[in-house]
C-alpha cells in the first residue's frame, strides 16, 4: 500500500509539472511570435543599430529567464 501512495504522489507531481509546462508553452508561443514579428523583414545580414542590439539582448535574456525549458537549446 505505501509503494501505491508514493506512485500516487509521484503521478500527481508529474501532472502538475505538465500543467505547468502547459501553462509556460503558451507564453512561449507567444513570445516567439512578438520576436518572429520584430524580425519580420528585416535583413539578417545587415548591421544592426545599438537600439535594435539592446533590444536583442534584452529578448534573449527573458528568453533565458522566462522559457529556460524551451529556448536552452
Amino acid at each position: 500500500m505505501v509503494e501505491v501512495t508514493k506512485l500516487e504522489a509521484e503521478i500527481a507531481e508529474a501532472e502538475a509539472e505538465l500543467a505547468r509546462i502547459g501553462e509556460l508553452e503558451v507564453e512561449f508561443k507567444r513570445f516567439v511570435e512578438e520576436v518572429s514579428n520584430w524580425t519580420s523583414g528585416r535583413d539578417p545580414w545587415s548591421l544592426m543599430d545599438p537600439v535594435h542590439v539592446d533590444k536583442l539582448g534584452a529578448l534573449m535574456k527573458r528568453a533565458g529567464e522566462e522559457f529556460r525549458e524551451f529556448a536552452a537549446y
